[in-house]
């Protein structure tokens, strides 16, 4: 049950023993003990209770047979068609994430009993948004930070990451000028000279307007994009970089408070949190974990049937025909298909607001862009 989503926990186990014992009148009015539950765990010694993680129902439906099935099909022969099997550092995956400036309070000692325990915070509230990006073999680009501002306060930059570019946006969040301006610099400014590149990421709708699609396929970068509501088993960030970073940023921002009570969190300390974070180790096993490198569909933690299972050297099956839409001329295409493979070839335009894209971009251009974006 817990694999799917429905763990049970102590007391369900015990309802339930408690029930099948009543059906079978063993029990003669007496209880399930504490001590049948000790004893079950051990004669059960692959069990163990286990925290979970709150998940979404429409995540967990996401996560289906089709859909991953269809998903590493199409990543399977992404690349196996470009030559990427094995090459690890032309595989990136990109993502945002936001950064609370007031991080929830930790566990700390207190007096058995006492009834209300206070943590004192900074009590600034909001957020910056960090744009982060590693490929498989471990290797990272430097970040893009967006804050909620119209100007900025050059006091923000000081014990910056090396190589870290800004933006500013109304709320604090990714835009579409602002995607593009992070492909222009820091993406191709530090990704590996190689080509093609493969740029894995969710379907936000800034990573898909027609410039962001044309400067990437002018660039030899091919943007496939996440199954929706997946990222949480699919996105190698997801997987294995975000959780150490928000787990170390909730840390240094603890010690900051305590050595310097009263003063306000702010960005300085981002650089603390991301070294210690964001190294190969993690990242390499964020695209393991998600079977992305090494190619292992199996690897992702679903209930999949045996037939799902696809092998990197295998042929595997062709997509659907009806749901493959390749531009081949100067026109603009759209869709809404629920799985749709979008091939932009030349110098046309190609927007839509399909659920699953791949869009291949094959030819050479370049982009202008500085360090600092503002919408």
């Amino acid at each position: 049950c817990a694999a799917v989503g429905y763990g049970k926990t102590r007391r369900d186990v015990l309802n339930i023993a408690q029930s099948v014992a009543e059906e079978k009148g063993v029990l003669r009015g007496s209880r399930i003990t504490q001590g049948w539950w000790h004893r079950f765990l051990q004669r059960q010694n692959d069990l163990a209770l286990r925290c979970g993680d709150n998940t979404a129902y429409i995540r967990m439906d996401a996560v289906n047979e089709h859909t991953m099935k269809q998903y590493f099909e199409l990543l399977g022969d992404t690349l196996r068609d470009n030559g990427l099997l094995s090459c690890p550092s032309q595989i990136y995956n990109v993502d945002e994430s936001g950064i609370p400036l007031d991080p929830k309070a930790p566990n700390v000692v207190a007096v058995k009993g006492t009834k209300k325990v206070r943590y004192r915070s900074p009590g600034k509230k909001g957020q910056i948004t960090i744009v982060a990006c590693g490929n498989a073999a471990g290797q990272v680009i430097p970040p893009m930070i967006i804050f909620d501002a119209k100007n900025l306060n050059h006091a923000w930059t000081e014990k910056e990451i090396p190589g870290t570019k800004y933006g500013l946006s109304e709320k604090g969040w990714i835009t579409t000028d602002l995607f593009q301006g992070w492909l222009t610099e820091p993406f191709l400014q530090y990704a590996v000279a190689l080509r093609p590149l493969l740029l894995m990421l969710d379907g936000h709708s800034t990573h898909y307007q027609p410039e962001v699609v044309r400067y990437a396929r002018e660039n030899n970068v091919i943007m496939l994009c996440l199954p929706p509501h997946t990222t949480h088993e699919t996105q190698p960030l997801d997987c294995g970089v975000f959780a150490p970073l928000k787990s170390h940023w909730t840390a240094v921002c603890h010690d900051f408070i305590q050595k310097n009570p009263g003063k306000v969190i702010n960005n300085l300390l981002l650089s603390e949190a991301w070294l210690r974070a964001i190294i190969p180790s993690n990242i390499i096993a964020g695209f393991k974990t998600c079977g992305v490198y090494p190619f292992n569909p199996a690897a992702v933690s679903i209930t999949v049937s045996d037939d799902c299972t696809l092998l990197a050297n295998s042929p595997t099956q062709q997509v659907q025909e009806d749901s493959s839409i390749v531009a081949q001329d100067s026109g603009g295409c759209s869709g809404s298909s629920v799985y749709n493979t979008i091939v932009a070839q030349d110098s046309g335009g190609c927007s839509g607001s399909s659920v699953y894209n791949t869009i291949v971009a094959q030819d050479s251009g370049g982009c202008s862009g500085s360090s600092v974006y503002n919408t």
